[in-house]
């Protein structure tokens, strides 16, 4: 019974062929309907009541700011949180302090769910890679938006 401030609409894929697909043609239909931002979420995402004017606040902050290609919400599952983290050696994922907001300074990996991404971006970029069927599409999002000059808005949103 949650009626959203903005279009949208559900497509179902029964072949199942994976997030980077889907990902695909969720772009390829908001570039063709002129709309700018994607919004990324799993089918067991659980967002706070106030998660769209948060976003929707946010957005009005970067507006200014044509590098800014993420959205990033902090994530955190049983107090502890998880999601932005850095990569540091070995691959070893840990979380940024959860304090900062605003244009992270530096390099940034975060889940894919609850992800919003520039649709101009990633079309520029050719898409999603399909190649990451589904596991380690996230890390590779976000790659390649650091590799290609990107920045990421860290929100107040904690899921």
């Amino acid at each position: 019974n949650f009626n959203l401030p903005f279009n949208n609409s559900y497509f179902h894929n029964p072949k199942n062929e994976g997030l980077a697909v889907a990902y695909n043609y969720a772009l390829s239909v908001g570039i063709k309907d002129n709309y700018v931002w994607l919004l990324l979420l799993d089918q067991d995402s659980c967002l706070p009541e106030n998660y769209i004017y948060n976003l929707s606040n946010d957005l009005s902050l970067i507006k200014a700011d044509e590098k800014v290609t993420a959205v990033v919400s902090k994530m955190a599952y049983q107090g502890h949180f998880f999601s932005p983290s850095r990569i540091i050696f070995g691959g070893i994922h840990r979380p940024i302090d959860m304090n900062i907001t605003g244009i992270c300074p530096y390099e940034v990996f975060a889940v894919g769910s609850c992800s919003l991404l520039k649709m101009s971006f990633f079309h520029n970029l050719g898409g999603f890679n399909e190649f990451f069927w589904l596991d380690c599409l996230d890390r590779c999002i976000y790659m390649t938006l650091h590799r290609n000059g990107g920045k990421i808005f860290l929100t107040d949103n904690i899921i």
